[in-house]
Order: structure tokens, then C-alpha cells, then sequence
């Protein structure tokens, strides 16, 4: 008798658990907003910090439980400033930093029905690991028609000014998916990223990014 209840316990968790699980996979990309917190680093007066960049990723969801999934979402991200850590110019002209990574977020996504024609709302956190794969810094003096001054910066290196080769911080999306199916959806997403380490080994330089994506999604 006890063997029966649990075996059926097993059958009930198994058939429930399927009725909500549906995987998904699919990829999205688009538009970055990137700027840096710098703490109590003095920067010139009124110098912009941001920069903008664009961002690719795939994904894949995996639905435990009626609307609530969990998912990865590696990719490519450009992130950066518009202004050195502890920038002092020697030069009239800007001074920006291209910061080219490999990230790697895992998130817990919760889905939100707003219409009865397919309309969802997605809100998603989570954690990520970052590896700088490249950087590089633009020198643009005011007055000169040339290009850019551009040069590498270290990554690899533990010389003095090299950056750290890894970023950790927190990722907070918010999704529009339109169901076009049963088995195809396009969606909208916004998503914010909250860099915890210093992307320059001397001097407080956490990393901030903003997306603004376009997506596509595979039920399977």
C-alpha cells in the first residue's frame, strides 16, 4: 500500500510537472546603453560617461511550474565609458573606453497573461559571469578631421592598467512576448545590468548597461 502511494505520488508530480513545462529557445539582440559608476572619482566638468554599443544573445527557458521558467541567455554584449577612470585630459577632445564581452546570465523568469490574443509580460533576475574578451580606447582630439586615436588595452596581462579580465553582476529584465502560435512568439525586452567589480584594476569602475532588445522564441 505505501509502494502504491508513492508511485502514485511520483505519476501525480511527473503528469503535473509536464502539464506547465515547455521549453524555449531562441535569440534577441539589439541597442546598449552603456555607462560606468565611478564613485567618488572626480571626472571633468560636464563630461558624459556613457556609451552605445549593441548586444547579442541566445536563449534557452526551461518552464518548471505555470508561468515561472529558468533559463540561460549567453552572449555578446558591448559595454564601456565615455570617459577613463580618474580621466584627467591632456589633450581638448574625448577619451573613450570599448569593453567587448562574453556573458554568460542565469535567470528566473515569471510570466504575467495580459490579454486573451497572446499578449505576456515577462519579468526576469538574475546572476552572470562576464569575460572581457577585448578592449580598446578612442582618442578624439577636438579640431582634427583624422580618425580616432584607437588602442589596445591589455586584458590578459597583470601589468599595472591592464583591466580585469572578469565581470560579475545582477541582470533585471522586463519582456513583451507576442504569441504569433502555439509554437512562435516575437517579443520586445528592456533589460538593465548591475555590474560588482571594478572593470579597472585602480580605480572604481563598476560596469551599468541598458538594453533595448527585439527577439524571437521557439516553444518546444
Amino acid at each position: 500500500m505505501k509502494s502504491l502511494r508513492i508511485f502514485s505520488f511520483i505519476v501525480f508530480t511527473f503528469v503535473y510537472g509536464n502539464l506547465y513545462s515547455q521549453n524555449s529557445v531562441g535569440f534577441k539582440g539589439g541597442f546598449t546603453y552603456a555607462w560606468p559608476e565611478y564613485g567618488s572619482i572626480e571626472l571633468p566638468e560636464d563630461a558624459e560617461t556613457h556609451i552605445e554599443g549593441f548586444n547579442f544573445s541566445i536563449f534557452y527557458f526551461y518552464n518548471f511550474h505555470k508561468n515561472w521558467a529558468i533559463g540561460v541567455a549567453p552572449g555578446y554584449i558591448k559595454r564601456g565609458a565615455a570617459c577613463f577612470p580618474g580621466f584627467q585630459p591632456v589633450f581638448i577632445g574625448d577619451s573613450k573606453v570599448f569593453l567587448n564581452y562574453i556573458e554568460f546570465p542565469v535567470l528566473v523568469q515569471k510570466s504575467f497573461v495580459l490579454s486573451r490574443n497572446g499578449l505576456r509580460l515577462n519579468s526576469s533576475l538574475g546572476y552572470g559571469l562576464s569575460k572581457l574578451m577585448s578592449a580598446f580606447v578612442h582618442e578624439e582630439i577636438d579640431g582634427s578631421a583624422e580618425k580616432p586615436n584607437v588602442s589596445r588595452i591589455e586584458v590578459d596581462s597583470d601589468n599595472i592598467g591592464s583591466f580585469n579580465k572578469y565581470d560579475h553582476g545582477a541582470y533585471f529584465n522586463l519582456g513583451l512576448p507576442y504569441s504569433l502560435n502555439e509554437k512562435h512568439s516575437i517579443f520586445i525586452e528592456s533589460s538593465f545590468y548591475y555590474g560588482l567589480k571594478d572593470y579597472d584594476k585602480l580605480s572604481t569602475s563598476k560596469n551599468r548597461s541598458f538594453n533595448l532588445n527585439v527577439g524571437y522564441s521557439f516553444f518546444l
